[in-house]
């Protein structure tokens, strides 16, 4: 049997998809993240999230209005995904806010899903504040 320069690049082409695809690197989340929201009463508020990563783990803090640090738990970074949870107090209980978003340069844009009742998800985008 002849091997052709033809089939030569067909077996090469094949045995290269099963080699693992390469992974990207975490893009970089550190710093201050700040976005507005609407309030129960309609208003406009402002949260600002800061964040720290050490390869995929991501820690940090969510920064309430009155200055009250509340630690994010679960952070993970792959690639330019990220995703992160914040149990708060809001009114006199707990609230678990689930955060899950794609970093792009300097803006942060995903879903957060909270509620006590019926979870539900909400759009967030977030540019990196200027320090």
């Amino acid at each position: 049997m002849r091997i052709t320069p033809i089939l030569i690049v067909v077996l090469l082409l094949g045995c290269a998809s099963l080699l693992p695809a390469e992974e990207k690197k975490p893009a970089n989340v550190d710093g201050k993240w700040t976005w507005i929201y609407k309030t129960k009463d309609g208003k406009d508020a402002e949260a600002t999230i800061k964040l720290k990563q050490d390869g995929e783990k991501l820690t940090g803090a969510y920064l309430a209005r009155d200055g009250k640090e509340t630690p994010i738990q679960d952070g993970k970074i792959k690639g330019d995904e990220l995703s992160f949870d914040v149990n708060r107090d809001v009114g006199d209980q707990k609230m678990l806010f689930k955060y899950s978003g794609k970093i792009s340069g300097d803006t942060i844009t995903g879903k957060i899903v909270f509620g006590r009742d019926k979870p539900t998800p909400h759009e967030w985008e977030a540019p990196r504040a200027k320090e």
